[in-house]
């Protein structure tokens, strides 16, 4: 089996949008986030941070399960009802935005 760079994903918050969610903290998202993706094999979170800008939590995935990591990630987010605001990105050479709701 040939393996494959890992994509890295960011979740994004802004502080204005995270502080008004209601959420105690990153983890409250974090450990959602990565109970799915460790439960079905599709990555992990591999850190994260927050500042004045906002929340981040980074994920990693195999190349080969990114789009179906992506719509986990989604449908965890949408469960847990983070702010509409909230983005995903893929990152690379080029930066793609996903929106968690469509």
């Amino acid at each position: 089996m040939l393996e494959t760079e890992p994509i890295f994903l960011e979740i994004f918050i802004t502080a204005d949008a995270f502080q008004a969610s209601g959420f105690e903290g990153r983890s409250a998202v974090e450990d959602e986030v990565d109970e799915d993706l460790e439960e079905t094999g599709l990555g992990e979170v591999t850190g994260g941070g927050s500042g004045i800008y906002g929340v981040n939590i980074d994920i990693e995935v195999e190349d080969e399960d990114f789009e179906a990591a992506l719509n986990l990630i989604r449908e965890t987010l949408r469960r847990i009802e983070v702010p509409k605001s909230t983005v995903i990105r893929k990152r690379g050479a080029d930066i793609v935005t996903y929106n968690v709701y469509e």
